[in-house]
């Protein structure tokens, strides 16, 4: 489950690197031009605007990330960060 989740999403155009070592939950929102770097976790129900940069080593829980956002090496827990 987990490889067909990472391959609907590199399909959908997001840039996963080092797909392996991401887990993305199924109810996760990405939006195109989003790119996913090594040993993050998106779980729950998280939306990623265009255009970010997710990790790497980022665990996102139920967040909202707007577009074009940096998110580096952090834990973003039931909280929203925009534009």
């Amino acid at each position: 489950l987990a490889d067909r989740i990472r391959e609907h999403w590199m399909l959908s155009g997001v840039t996963l690197r080092q797909p392996q070592t991401i887990s993305i939950d199924v109810d996760v929102e990405l939006d195109v031009d989003v790119e996913i770097l090594p040993n993050s976790q998106l779980c729950g129900q998280s939306k990623v605007g265009s255009g970010s940069r997710i990790g790497p080593n980022t665990l996102l829980q139920d967040a909202s990330i707007g577009k074009d956002c940096d998110i580096l090496m952090s834990v973003v827990n039931q909280s929203q960060i925009g534009d």
